[in-house]
């Protein structure tokens, strides 16, 4: 727990820092999506064993675009449920913040797309109708994806999260950018 007050901590100071480089550039978002969820939770040295690894997932996410560059956003991710063998299954949800580093600035919607980069903190929950056992709670996650403005304002986002070593999510959004139209 030490260790992931540390991080945000660190996160915090660094977003203002950076927000206090930049002119202009900040704006709040909303974003939802869907997508197709892979979750394999560990089964080895019990009687049971994965049978169905892919479901359908949803998320929502508010964001802050710090500069043209970096945003931060909190999210809350609804994996779906892996099918357990014999019978049952495990239902994941993750909600949590992360940053977000763009490796050119954000094209105006006529220009194309930007590729961006994830990291953050999150927490995973699950419920099941068999016994279980989590090995951490708190966990790191990996991102990637792109984005590409369809409008002024409305902004199309691909993209790949890795929250744990058993749930990935690959996922298609839609946003709305709230700002002066940059």
């Amino acid at each position: 727990m030490k260790k992931l007050l540390s991080l945000v901590l660190t996160f915090s100071v660094m977003m203002s820092t950076v927000h206090a480089e930049t002119d202009n550039a900040a704006s709040w978002y909303l974003g939802a999506g869907a997508g197709v969820s892979r979750l394999n939770p560990d089964t080895k040295n019990s009687e049971f064993s994965v049978s169905d690894k892919y479901d359908f997932a949803f998320k929502a996410y508010a964001g802050y675009d710090w500069s043209e560059r970096i945003s931060a956003e909190a999210y809350y991710t609804d994996l779906g449920k892996a099918g357990i063998s014999p019978y049952g299954e495990v239902d994941y949800r993750d909600f949590g913040i992360s940053g977000l580093y763009y490796f050119r600035e954000r094209p105006d919607y006529r220009y194309g797309w930007a590729l961006f980069g994830k990291l953050g903190v999150g927490r995973m929950k699950n419920d099941s109708d068999l016994r279980y056992k989590r090995n951490h709670d708190y966990h790191v996650l990996f991102g990637i994806g792109t984005e590409h403005k369809i409008t002024t304002h409305l902004t199309l986002r691909f993209e790949l999260e890795l929250f744990e070593e058993d749930a990935q999510l690959l996922s298609f959004n839609l946003m709305r950018r709230f700002d002066s139209g940059r």
